[in-house]
């Protein structure tokens, strides 16, 4: 065995699993609660969540001792940085018609939650009769196309499938606010990257993003179309608390390093070992 030949002091998995043969402290890092199983759990000294929701989880369902867990968030990625007003320009013309966007950048767990989201803009076109757009960076599919033929806002909608990461950047950066309502592990990242960005979050309260940012982002009191929509309102009509949004949540980001990360790392490396 490889971990033997050179001679490990410890083995971290980042694939929700371990090595039920290998006599050395093992630690999981916690993808996905799904992949996960008893045994594996069994095994591993220690389990790294990346949050207090998976943590919750993962007690509950193992039914483990809550120090066996370290809750390790992810950190914002240094590229994403606030952009010029010529440069968000040029990226509002290329994709929204030279008009202000909403941006979800994230992944849709299932069909309904697309449903919602479009539910959620349609509660904000309504009411406001703005010339906004909601631009979804997403894999597409044959659902999308067919939920929006019948959508009365589809011409407000684009769904785009960017790889590249220095477009993403420019346009998570000219976003006039982040939507990310569903509670996701994912969300999380795209929440410090929109933060750091100089982007407000709009997400949901009692979510994982809430866990985080507290002040720093608008809470909809739920998944609920209405009261995302309702909060989407709020950020348009209030510039003044768009702006404190911005600067709190450049904070929470500023805070929420991939050097803090990895320090909290080491720290459960070393207290896990003594």
């Amino acid at each position: 065995m490889i971990l033997k030949k050179v001679k490990a002091d410890l083995f971290i998995s980042f694939q929700n699993a371990c090595l039920l043969a290998a006599h050395i402290p093992q630690f999981i890092m916690i993808e996905n609660l799904e992949k996960i199983n008893k045994a594996r759990v069994k095994i591993a000294r220690l389990l790294i969540a990346p949050n207090n929701l998976v943590k919750k989880q993962l007690i509950k369902k193992f039914e483990i001792k809550e120090e066996r867990i370290a809750v390790i968030y992810p950190s914002a990625n240094k590229i994403y940085e606030p952009i010029n007003e010529q440069k968000k320009e040029a990226i509002k013309n290329k994709y929204t018609e030279g008009k202000e966007f909403f941006y979800f950048n994230s992944i849709l767990p299932d069909e309904k939650n697309l449903i919602d989201l479009l539910k959620s803009f349609s509660y904000f076109k309504k009411r406001q009769q703005s010339n906004f757009k909601l631009l979804i960076n997403a894999i597409s599919n044959s659902f999308f196309a067919k939920s929006l033929e019948g959508y009365k806002y589809r011409n407000d909608i684009r769904i785009i499938d960017t790889k590249n990461k220095k477009e993403e950047v420019m346009i998570t950066a000219s976003a006039y606010a982040a939507v990310l309502p569903f509670n996701a592990n994912e969300n999380m990242i795209a929440a410090f990257n929109a933060a750091r960005s100089g982007v407000p979050v709009v997400a949901v309260k009692n979510s994982i993003i809430n866990e985080v940012f507290e002040d720093a982002a608008l809470y909809s009191q739920s998944e609920a179309a209405k009261d995302i929509g309702e909060k989407m309102m709020q950020v348009y009509t209030n510039e003044d608390y768009r702006t404190m949004l911005i600067e709190r949540g450049k904070q929470v980001a500023d805070e929420y390093t991939s050097g803090k990360t990895a320090e909290l790392l080491w720290q459960s490396i070393i207290k896990t070992l003594e």
